[in-house]
C-alpha cells in the first residue's frame, strides 16, 4: 500500500482538521475583489493601446521604426522632452519641420496629456489595491515598513 501524504492531509482537511490542530486553511485571509481591480485593469488596458496608437503614429508621420525608451515612456515626457527624442531619433538626415513640430506638440496636448491623467489615476488604484492587499494578509505597519525596506529596486509602485 502506497502512502501519499497529499491524499492524506485532504482526508484529515475533509475530516475537519490534522492530528488535532486547527485547520488553518480555513484562517487564511483572502481578499475579496473590490472596486480597484476592475478600474486598474481598464485604465491599464487603455493606456497600452495609447501607447500601441502613438508608436504607430510615430512610426507612420515621423519614421520612427525603433522607439527609444524614453518614447516608450511617453507619459514621462514633457513637450519640448518629446520633440528632442524625435529630433534625435531622426537625425540630421530628416530634420523636423515648424510643422512637424507642431503636430508633435498637438498630438502631445491630445493623447499624452491625458494618458498622464490617467496615469495618475493608475496609481492611485495599485496603493488602493496594495493597501488591501495588506489588509487581507493583516499585515502590521512594520511589517508593512520590512517590506518596502526589502523590496527590490524595480517595484511597480513606488513607497507611499
Amino acid at each position: 500500500m502506497k502512502f501519499s501524504v497529499a491524499g492524506s492531509l485532504w482526508s484529515r482537511v475533509r475530516a475537519g482538521g490534522s492530528n488535532g490542530d486547527e485547520d488553518r486553511s480555513r484562517k487564511f485571509p483572502i481578499a475579496e475583489p473590490t472596486d480597484p481591480l476592475p478600474s486598474l485593469i481598464e485604465i491599464t488596458s487603455c493606456q497600452q493601446q495609447t501607447q500601441r496608437t502613438l508608436l504607430d503614429w510615430l512610426r507612420v508621420e515621423y519614421a520612427i521604426e525603433k522607439p527609444s525608451i524614453k518614447l516608450f515612456a511617453a507619459t514621462d515626457l514633457d513637450s519640448d522632452t518629446l520633440v528632442a527624442e524625435v529630433k534625435r531619433i531622426r537625425g540630421k538626415k530628416l530634420p523636423l519641420t515648424a510643422a512637424g513640430v507642431h503636430a508633435l506638440r498637438d498630438e502631445y496636448t491630445r493623447t499624452i496629456e491625458a494618458a498622464r491623467v490617467l496615469a495618475v489615476e493608475t496609481l492611485k488604484l495599485e496603493r488602493a489595491l496594495s493597501d488591501l492587499v495588506n489588509q487581507a494578509y493583516a499585515l502590521t505597519p512594520a511589517a508593512i515598513d520590512l517590506l518596502w525596506k526589502t523590496a527590490p529596486p524595480r517595484m511597480p509602485i513606488p513607497q507611499p
